[in-house]
């Protein structure tokens, strides 16, 4: 499930065993957002940031691709990152 987050103190919504994060911008001001988001004590507190289950993804192929070649990339993504080297393509 996407979701929009308006502050910090909305971080506990999120609680999942992982999270796969695309940011849709380059600009410095989201960088920076991100970064103190995840600085925040109640993004500590959350199970995948625990566990150090967040995967940055690309955005473009999350967000933008569609089809079959789009869900395949997305799912190649998501083997690179949970299985282990020796299982992924």
């Amino acid at each position: 499930m996407m979701r929009k987050l308006s502050t910090p103190e909305s971080l506990p919504v999120l609680d999942a065993d992982l999270f796969f994060v695309f940011m849709r911008s380059e600009k410095p001001a989201v960088t920076q957002r991100y970064r103190t988001w995840t600085a925040h004590p109640l993004w500590q507190r959350l199970i995948a940031p625990q566990r150090e289950q967040v995967y940055t993804v690309d955005s473009v192929a999350w967000s933008l691709s569609g089809g079959i070649l789009g869900a395949n990339r997305i799912l190649d993504e998501i083997a690179q990152r949970l299985l282990p080297a020796e299982t992924t393509p």
